[in-house]
Formats: C-alpha cells, sequence, structure tokens
C-alpha cells in the first residue's frame, strides 16, 4: 500500500513539471488555422533612386525642360483580404527590371498612393476617389495622352508604356 501511495504521490507531484513545459511549447507554436500568410510590406514611395518623383510640378518642370513624356502613376497600395489590389500589384510590376528598361529616359516618373494625392490632383486629372490603380502617360504640359486602369501582369504595363 505504501508502494502504491508513493507511486500515486510522485506522479502527482512530477505530472504538472512534464506537461506545463509541453503545454509552454504547444502555446508559442502558432495554430494550425492561423494565418501564415507573409506579411508584404506597405509601399508609400516608390524609390528615388529610380527616378520617381512624389510631386506632379516637379514633374511637369523636368518634362518640359528635358522634352520627356511624364507617366503618373497612381496606386491604392493596401494589400486586402482577398489578396492584392491592382495598385499594390503595379506597385511591385514597376519595379521590375522589364518595365524600368521600358521607361528608362524615355518618361519622368511620378507616385501617388490614396494618402499623398490630395483632392485637387484626383480632380485634374479624373482619378476616383475609389480607385485602386491610374497610371497615365502625360505630355509635357501635363495633358492626358494614354490611361490605363488594370496592372495584369509587368508585360500588360510594358505594352502599354510602349
Amino acid at each position: 500500500m505504501k508502494k502504491i501511495f508513493a507511486f500515486l504521490l510522485s506522479f502527482a507531484l512530477l505530472t504538472p513539471i512534464f506537461f506545463s513545459s509541453a503545454a509552454e511549447a504547444r502555446s508559442t507554436k502558432p495554430a494550425a488555422n492561423q494565418s501564415t500568410q507573409s506579411k508584404i510590406p506597405i509601399i508609400k514611395t516608390m524609390p528615388t533612386d529610380d527616378g520617381w518623383l512624389s510631386n506632379i510640378d516637379n514633374g511637369l518642370e523636368l518634362a518640359q525642360q528635358q522634352n520627356k513624356k511624364i507617366i503618373l502613376f497612381y496606386a491604392l497600395y493596401l494589400h486586402g483580404q482577398y489578396g492584392m489590389t491592382q495598385g499594390y500589384a503595379a506597385t511591385y510590376y514597376v519595379e521590375q527590371a522589364e518595365f524600368k528598361n521600358a521607361v528608362k529616359d524615355k518618361y519622368i516618373l511620378v507616385y501617388y498612393t490614396q494618402q499623398t494625392a490630395d483632392q485637387t490632383l484626383k480632380s485634374k486629372y479624373n482619378i476616383a476617389d475609389n480607385s485602386q490603380m491610374d497610371m497615365l502617360i502625360l505630355d509635357s504640359s501635363g495633358n492626358e495622352l494614354a490611361r490605363e486602369q488594370k496592372a495584369v501582369s509587368v508585360q500588360h504595363l510594358v505594352d502599354f508604356v510602349n
């Protein structure tokens, strides 16, 4: 009887030690049903070393000086619960070498997001408040020559700017 009592006592004392460390280890692992989707960084501005400006007035001035056209790129950069928005995908596409080569030395690049574009800019270039993406080609005076509102692929945008 003493052996059974000693066994039960030792079992009662040692069980929490073994199972608490196992429970603790399980709590640090993500649950199987938790989202393990990787976080994609939000792109608020495009790299200036790639030639992107954040002001249309500066872009127009440069376009007139260099006799170039302008690409005015407006993108809603949110990564929604159902996947990337058109604007978010486009911010990725314009950073690809294919697109960079297509616009190199041909265009002045200007980038706006829903947070940096004021209502005056949206009105002037007819950018809807719910627009996910607008890519406009402007002449050096700021007149619209062409507009694209879809970012299907890098090649799609390359074809648009060519």
